[in-house]
């Protein structure tokens, strides 16, 4: 369906802003919301703050900035066609949207860092395995940064870019939407390679069906976001488009939205103990007991014994181990007689 004529009185009336305030504002909220909940966990259930809850805080505080300076771009004009703006609305615009989105590129890499950390701690995978998530978190985190740089650095100087006053020299818009498309491009990579990994290896263990599917529920969330960044990859080339303040405030929304998608994947994990207090039942163990946490919850937070549970073959019982070693007890026993 097409949209208003360009100059009619419908095209003048559109205004992406109120929305974008209000998803941008509830979004950051809602992850916020599971940030504390984790930091209770954490500190308050099992005693000890981890570096990935660290990297989850950090991120939040990027999409707080993000969201902050995305409602400044808002006030300046941003969401309203670029032709009704007055020049002096149209620096800011451009100044405050592109500021939003320095903090928001870190809001969904930071947390990646996070579940890098937890998968390891979790699951104890193997040491080449274990440099390949590093490599990919780090590489990851690398990429995103330089975004910043291409962002801000695409003109020289800087200024150039929002003040309409300052003559500068810009690289080919081009470029600044490819390299983005490959940064967003990788960054949905990582985020289904993490929740998918974990997938592949807990159905590799010697663990009940139902403990399975609820740990690849909990560990596999983040596909979601991955999701979230695909289709937010798509609205990177309103970053070139002539209505500037326009069209990309659904690049600005999505990105808050990918930012806080991936910060809440990352904590829900860990927030089982506080469900398990709440509900008064644990679905991810098989121990009717509600007197205690789960163990596996316990080795990662604590650092102690790195995926006791996940990361490691069903132990032989003890009943096993009884037996083997009352039969090598009676074998002793038959040759000394």
């Amino acid at each position: 369906m097409a949209g208003p004529v360009e100059g009619s009185p419908e095209w003048a009336a559109q205004d992406k802003g109120p929305y974008t305030i209000g998803i941008c504002w509830a979004i950051t909220s809602l992850s916020t919301l599971f940030v504390i909940a984790r930091l209770y966990v954490r500190g308050k259930i099992m005693g000890k703050l981890q570096s990935d809850d660290w990297f989850t805080v950090s991120a939040q505080v990027c999409s707080w900035i993000s969201t902050a300076l995305s409602t400044m771009a808002v006030a300046s004009g941003n969401g309203k066609h670029f032709a009704l703006l007055t020049v002096e609305q149209k620096q800011s615009a451009i100044l405050w949207t592109t500021a939003a989105f320095c903090p928001g590129v870190m809001s969904f890499g930071l947390p990646k860092m996070a579940v890098v950390v937890l998968l390891q701690r979790l699951l104890n995978p193997t040491r080449y395995h274990r440099w390949f998530l590093w490599w990919m978190g780090i590489w990851c985190q690398l990429t995103l940064f330089a975004t910043v740089g291409v962002l801000l650095g695409r003109c020289m100087p800087a200024r150039s870019l929002w003040d309409f006053s300052v003559e500068g020299k810009c690289f080919d818009p081009e470029i600044l939407v490819a390299y983005c498309i490959y940064a967003g491009s990788f960054s949905a990579f990582v985020d289904i390679y993490l929740a998918v990994y974990p997938t592949v290896v807990l159905f590799q263990l010697q663990l009940s069906l139902r403990k399975k599917i609820a740990l690849c529920v909990a560990l596999g969330i983040g596909s979601i976001s991955g999701v979230v960044a695909i289709y937010k990859t798509t609205r990177i080339p309103s970053l070139k488009s002539p209505d500037f303040s326009y069209d990309t405030s659904d690049l600005v929304i999505w990105t808050v939205i990918e930012g806080s998608t991936i910060i809440i994947a990352s904590s829900i994990p860990i927030l089982q103990p506080l469900m398990d207090l709440i509900m008064r039942r644990n679905p991810f163990s098989s121990n009717k007991s509600n007197k205690n946490t789960p163990r596996y919850f316990e080795d990662y937070s604590t650092g102690s014994k790195a995926g006791y549970e996940l990361g490691q073959r069903k132990p032989k019982s003890k009943t096993a181990t009884t037996s083997a070693s009352q039969s090598s007890r009676t074998t002793k026993a038959k040759k000394t007689y």
